[in-house]
């Protein structure tokens, strides 16, 4: 150990050590002191000028450590989120500074079908509206239709143009069709002709051809849908599609025709035959079951053995 003369100062961090009368004696001051940050200061403005953004801080070091005290730890710059202000929004729209997603038409139409859209913060559509393009809109306009540039309000029903065989519906914002009556390549018995089902654009039948000769009376057999027999289900696509074979009496005494009786569920069906000597002779029945809107329809036909000139109305 080093001997320290009498009166001489040693300085011990930043204490003065004195030797007196063969002691040291030192001062008390505290020597250890911690490094100290300043406070967080913005370096910046917000990133945006309107809604949520980021910016930036700072701090730097106040004092730094004395001796053996504790330096400064940890990162000199700090990113917080800011908040501009609520943004200027369109007609029905209004700022959201959450994640909420915002509804749209097709989730109004299809509640089962969400999709996430537009879910940062922005301008969204208020309560009751819906987001349609670039515009918020009400439940209603939602629901209207766009055929070929046209709004076609909801519920509303029509036929499609240029002989399309379609009737359509507006549902939710969609169109939906159906065929019916598409039966132009209908082939008529001898006798007949094919005409244009009144009050229709693409439904047609067979119906008397003015004589031009006598013509035998004579029995056919044709192949038709149901339909075509029974005019309650022109609208249906299964009766449309359903073929069933008919008897057909057919020619002159002087020229006529009869089809043989059609009944639908039971009850027969308007008869779809003129006052004629030339008439079927009456065997067996056949049947057909055709589903339409979930509702089972039997189909029996009367089919014909022969045919003969007999006087009208005869059995």
């Amino acid at each position: 150990m080093k001997e320290i003369p009498a009166g001489f100062v040693v300085q011990v961090k930043c204490n003065n050590c004195t030797c007196i009368n063969g002691v040291i004696s030192c001062t008390e001051k505290q020597c250890d002191k911690p490094c100290e940050w300043s406070n967080w200061a913005p370096s910046g403005p917000c990133s945006v000028t309107c809604g949520k953004g980021k910016r930036t801080y700072k701090r730097v070091v106040d004092k730094p450590a004395e001796y053996d005290g504790e330096k400064c730890t940890g990162k000199d710059t700090l990113v917080k989120e800011c908040n501009a202000g609520p943004c200027p929004c369109e007609e029905n729209e209004e700022y959201d500074d959450s994640n909420k997603c915002e509804a749209t038409c097709k989730d109004h139409n299809n509640p089962t079908g969400q999709v996430a859209t537009n879910c940062q913060p922005t301008c969204k559509c208020k309560d009751g509206f819906f987001r349609e393009g670039e515009k918020c809109v009400n439940g209603t306009t939602c629901e209207v239709c766009k055929v070929n540039g046209t709004v076609i309000q909801p519920g509303h029903t029509w036929t499609k143009p240029d002989g399309m065989c379609q009737v359509c519906n507006c549902k939710l914002g969609k169109e939906s069709c159906n065929e019916v009556c598409n039966n132009n390549t209908l082939s008529c018995a001898t006798g007949e002709r094919k005409v244009l089902v009144p009050g229709t654009s693409c439904c047609f039948r067979c119906e008397n051809e003015p004589p031009k000769k006598c013509v035998a009376c004579k029995l056919t057999q044709q192949t038709l849908s149901v339909a075509d027999l029974a005019p309650a289900l022109f609208g249906c696509p299964e009766a449309q599609k359903a073929r069933v074979t008919v008897s057909r009496c057919a020619g002159s005494c002087p020229a006529g025709r009869e089809v043989a009786d059609v009944w639908i569920d039971g009850v027969m069906n308007a008869p779809s035959k003129t006052c004629s000597c030339c008439s079927g002779d009456k065997s067996t029945k056949t049947s057909e079951t055709v589903t339409c809107n979930g509702t089972k329809h039997k189909i029996q036909i009367q089919q014909y053995s022969g045919c003969s000139c007999k006087p009208c109305g005869g059995k």
